[in-house]
């Protein structure tokens, strides 16, 4: 079912964290972000809290216990275009982190659920380097 089962449960968590962290993220990004960039933002917020959950739940189902999550405070971003650029290079890494867990598993079930948040995060790096576009240009 897993390459190595201790190893996918702490990326997991590890994964589950950093989602966290990226709410928070885009919060602040949020805060910064025009009026016609809103609901990018939003939008990418709101599926990093339900790639939360789903880690969260998956973890859950795979240990039988709830993982345990560290306090996430709202970061402070210099500038909002800083956030962009930041921000996208993060989804990439992101991506990698997905496609690594999507290959050390071999549950179709639980391979479906990974690959969905990676293919979000393409999405977001890709809105992000949009959005990164237009507000360097203007």
């Amino acid at each position: 079912m897993f390459r190595n089962y201790y190893q996918f449960i702490h990326d997991l968590q590890q994964a589950l964290q950093e989602e966290l962290e990226a709410a928070s993220y885009y919060q602040a990004l949020l805060d910064l972000a025009p009026g016609p960039d809103r609901a990018d933002i939003q939008h990418i917020r709101e599926d990093e809290e339900e790639h939360a959950r789903t880690l969260s739940r998956l973890y859950l189902d795979l240990t039988g216990r709830p993982p345990v999550t560290f306090p996430v405070e709202t970061p402070e971003l210099p500038s909002y275009l800083e956030g962009l650029r930041q921000a996208a290079g993060d989804q990439l890494k992101a991506v990698e982190q997905y496609r690594n867990l999507y290959l050390s598993t071999f549950n179709s079930g639980i391979r479906d659920r990974i690959f969905a948040i990676m293919v979000d995060e393409q999405e977001h790096a890709t809105r992000l380097t949009l959005l990164y576009g237009i507000n360097k240009g203007a």
